[in-house]
């Protein structure tokens, strides 16, 4: 009869604590989620360096499809064969294209750069003019692009931070109003009881 009422005792109180856990793993998994989240925008905003999506294969395998590459400001003049560069076409300004350096062609009114994909066979069919450089890749992260995408988005901006902090402050308050501390006290002997009940099964 004692080791069937320690049964029941004891799941009594197993869902609390596994609820418990699961609250806090939550409350985890959306902190790094807004961590993350902010350090994207925050980076985007203080530095003088900039964060951009690459959605084509053209310089695979150096830089997958979905990576994330941080761009930072160049001089013209110190970019040399073997830099990888953004840069926007001559013919299409409002695209953006990352492309590795191949040619430094000089002129009178200034250089102009001759591009090429790494898993092309051919070089661009243009040159770009130094006023269309936007800035030289420093460091590229694969496969997390989609995600600083997202995030830089006011979807992204209401479903990773607005949404979760929701969330988060809701609960905060819902635990503040109804903490009973003759609650915590009976929840805190309860627990104590298992563990003696625990140890004596042993």
């Amino acid at each position: 009869m004692t080791r069937q009422r320690q049964s029941i005792s004891h799941s009594k109180h197993k869902p609390g604590l596994l609820r418990r856990w699961a609250k806090w793993l939550g409350y985890t998994v959306v902190g790094l989620v807004l961590a993350g989240a902010l350090a994207v925008i925050a980076f985007g905003l203080v530095s003088d360096w900039a964060i951009d999506t690459v959605y084509g294969g053209s310089m695979e395998p150096a830089i997958p499809v979905g990576s994330m590459v941080i761009i930072s400001q160049v001089d013209p003049e110190s970019v040399q064969v073997g830099d990888v560069i953004l840069y926007a076409p001559p013919m299409d300004t409002s695209q953006r294209v990352t492309h590795r350096v191949v040619g430094v062609i000089e002129r009178e009114n200034g250089l102009m750069f001759r591009t090429q994909g790494d898993a092309n066979e051919d070089p661009d069919a243009y040159a770009v003019p130094q006023e269309n450089v936007i800035g030289k890749v420093r460091v590229c992260i694969p496969y997390l692009g989609y995600f600083a995408n997202f995030v830089q988005s006011r979807t992204g901006f209401l479903a990773l931070l607005v949404f979760p902090a929701t969330i988060l402050i809701g609960s905060a308050l819902k635990d503040i109003f109804t903490y009973s501390p003759r609650k915590e006290r009976r929840t805190k002997v309860m627990e104590k009881k298992q563990k003696q009940e625990t140890l004596a099964r042993t």
